[in-house]
């Protein structure tokens, strides 16, 4: 079982909080050499209402944005079936320069249109959870304060967030940062279009309460992951959630299940979930790759353990996954580097490689990373050179050959690039 201290609890004083938080969170190594081989080895298919904010100058990257404040209207209009939780907003809340003002480490982020969609998490100037939701408009380079669900002003972190059907959906977390026994397994939306918060009412049958979960939706399901549960004990057990019938499905029964792990990530492609990293029940690092795919039904089809070539990141967690076209992007994670670190797997070949930024980024760990066309978003972590950078908003151009330095000689130009949503975006961007 993994020492409470080194998961979950912040120092109380300011100084030092985000460094000494990433330096308890940090596992050991393990570097799980990957063996050159095309094949995967196939494990078992058998049936067995106070609003905290994010400093301005800090959020946006010099090297490639500046912020820009410009109105924004949203659509009004309201959806049926769940319990509300907010009222509906049709205009957001603009943020000037002095008002983004807060670091923030373990929340969620997600794409939706033009806006990126910050929830929750822990900053610097508190202890206990965030329960605001920020969007950041991509176009305008504009930051908006938008509703928090009423319920609970208590917020979350370590929760898992995804975008299906015009709605963000987040599901678990910690609401206590100095209590692992007060853990969340409920499921809160958020309607982009009524900008409203919900809870979704569901049966009896559901996942425990857990905090460094992953989750993923491919097809009309959502899927979960591991994470820890009350007792600080990784977890094994894989959840399946309809959004048509709104019930829940132990999927565990139904095939072998991995070594339990937590702080872990999981992303689609092609229809199937693919696996990376975490930590074990003895806080060990990994660095292995695992997919399965899904029935027609969304049944499992049996994880497979993938073996592969090239330049492989040593174990990681804390970590920021996403998909663009091919390719699996593995971004930062403890343990941390002097600057960030980012792996590339390519999904078709099974080889990893290494990339180095033209312009090196801060290093960083709980920070959350999104795709929106051929541009990746970096946001918030904690980072062991600087507490200040941990709060920045990089942005990366993966459509540009010069981007990137190193082995990437098959980079594809912008107009060979097709956009394929993030791996916990299931909506076709324009």
């Amino acid at each position: 079982m993994a020492d409470p201290s080194k998961i979950h609890r912040l120092p109380p004083k300011l100084a030092g909080k985000l460094a000494a938080f990433n330096s308890r969170t940090t596992p050991n190594t393990n570097t799980n050499t990957i063996q050159k081989s095309t094949s995967s080895e196939h494990i078992d298919t058998s049936p067995k209402p106070e609003t905290t904010t994010p400093n301005i100058n800090a959020l946006i990257s010099p090297r490639y944005n500046e912020i820009q404040t410009h109105e924004n209207n949203y659509p009004h209009e309201e959806k049926q079936g769940t319990i509300p939780l907010s009222k509906s907003q049709s205009t957001p809340n603009l943020l000037s320069s002095s008002t983004l003002s807060k670091n923030r480490i373990h929340h969620t982020a997600v794409i939706h249109e033009d806006c990126m969609y910050i929830y929750g998490g822990l900053s610097t100037d508190s202890s206990q959870p965030a329960n605001d939701l920020y969007c950041y408009n991509i176009n305008d380079k504009q930051w908006s304060n938008l509703p928090s669900p009423q319920r609970d002003t208590s917020g979350r972190y370590q929760h898992t967030a995804v975008v299906f059907g015009g709605a963000m959906y987040i599901f678990g977390g910690a609401k206590n940062s100095n209590n692992n026994q007060d853990l969340l397994n409920d499921i809160i939306v958020f309607n982009f279009d009524t900008q409203s918060w919900s809870e979704i009412a569901v049966n009896e049958v559901k996942p425990a309460g857990r905090f460094g979960h992953a989750a993923v939706v491919c097809s009309n399901f959502m899927y979960i992951h591991g994470g820890m549960d009350k007792n600080n004990t990784p977890l094994s057990d894989l959840w399946q959630f309809n959004f048509d019938s709104k019930n829940w499905t132990n999927l565990s029964s139904l095939l072998t299940p991995l070594s339990p792990r937590s702080f872990h990530s999981l992303c689609t492609h092609k229809g199937s979930l693919w696996l990376f990293g975490g930590v074990d029940d003895k806080n060990v690092a990994m660095n292995e790759v695992f997919t399965m795919g899904l029935g027609n039904n969304g049944e499992p089809l049996g994880w497979i353990s993938v073996t592969l070539e090239g330049d492989a990141p040593t174990g990681k967690s804390n970590h920021a996954t996403v998909v663009h076209n091919n390719t699996m992007f593995v971004l930062g994670g403890t343990p941390s580097k002097e600057y960030l670190e980012v792996f590339e797997l390519d999904l078709e070949s099974k080889v990893w490689s290494k990339t180095k930024l033209n312009g090196e980024l801060v290093s960083r760990s709980g920070h959350t990373a999104v795709v929106r066309k051929n541009t990746l978003f970096l946001f918030g972590g904690t980072s062991s050179k600087s507490e200040n950078d941990a709060s920045l908003l990089d942005s990366i151009p993966l459509s540009l050959k010069d981007s990137f330095v190193g082995d990437t000689e098959g980079s594809e130009t912008s107009e060979e690039m097709e956009e394929t949503p993030a791996g916990n975006e299931t909506e076709q961007e324009a």
